[in-house]
């Protein structure tokens, strides 16, 4: 699989290693997975604005179903939307911090070797 990151092998903790190449790519899949629901949400808007062919009961009763479907997707969309923008935001908390601690492990090697 192209770009796959794989987790460590058996023993210790566990977890995954990324460069901060590989930090940015996977960051730069979720922020593309983002912008497109962004981008969906216009056309989740329609579901929720249909119109029966007719002037009578059962053309108003499946508009009415059909809206109620729309708007029950777009909650769910909203959520999903909203849960890829947290899960950016905390990749990059998280690549932010894997790169302070890096640095922290440079700097006190750099000593040691001084």
């Amino acid at each position: 699989m192209e770009g796959h990151i794989a987790g460590s092998g058996g023993g210790g903790g566990g977890g995954f290693v990324f460069t901060p190449a590989e930090f940015d790519s996977v960051i730069a899949r979720w922020e593309r997975l983002h912008a497109d629901l962004m981008e969906d949400n216009r056309q989740v808007h329609a579901l929720m604005s249909v119109q029966g062919p007719g002037d009578e009961a059962a053309s108003e009763t499946a508009a009415n179903r059909a809206n109620d479907s729309g708007t029950s997707f777009m909650d769910h969309h909203r959520r999903m939307v909203d849960a890829v923008g947290d899960y950016v935001r905390r990749l990059k908390a998280s690549r932010q911090s894997y790169l302070v601690r890096d640095d922290s492990a440079r700097d006190l090697l750099a000593g040691v070797t001084r």
